[in-house]
């Protein structure tokens, strides 16, 4: 699972993997309201299947674990990660890690953000602050 890996590692290879879709998105996808339809910017919606994929992948990362301490070391192994993505400049991924931890599926695990909270105090609250969620 996910917990294998260190926080830098999941930050930079959500970096990575999302600069390379991010770039092979044309501007022209961005005029006039392109991106709203499908047809005219197709690569505009390949990257935002890959931020949708990318969320279910992490909320089902969190849900399978059914022991709370795992759940929560998978909460703030995510938590960690966002706050790496914003070290790397990476706003859109952590914008994406702090809608994953905000969906409601995930958000409502309390006795596991009350694990995160002793771990990490004070540190999901930056995050928040930072992407403007706060």
């Amino acid at each position: 699972g996910i917990n294998t890996f260190t926080a830098q590692e999941v930050a930079t290879h959500l970096t990575m993997l999302t600069h390379v879709i991010f770039r092979g998105v044309p501007p022209e996808e961005f005029l006039d309201k392109r991106f709203q339809q499908r047809k005219l910017s197709p690569h505009y919606h390949l990257l935002k299947e890959f931020v949708n994929r990318v969320q279910f992948i992490f909320i089902s990362e969190v849900l399978r674990h059914k022991n709370l301490e795992t759940r929560a070391q998978t909460i703030a192994l995510l938590v960690r990660t966002a706050e790496v993505c914003l070290q790397l400049n990476n706003y859109d991924s952590a914008v994406v890690l702090v809608g994953v931890l905000c969906d409601s599926s995930v958000h409502r695990l309390k006795h596991s953000w009350a694990e995160v909270e002793q771990v990490l105090p004070r540190h999901w609250d930056a995050v928040q602050h930072a992407v403007g969620t706060a």
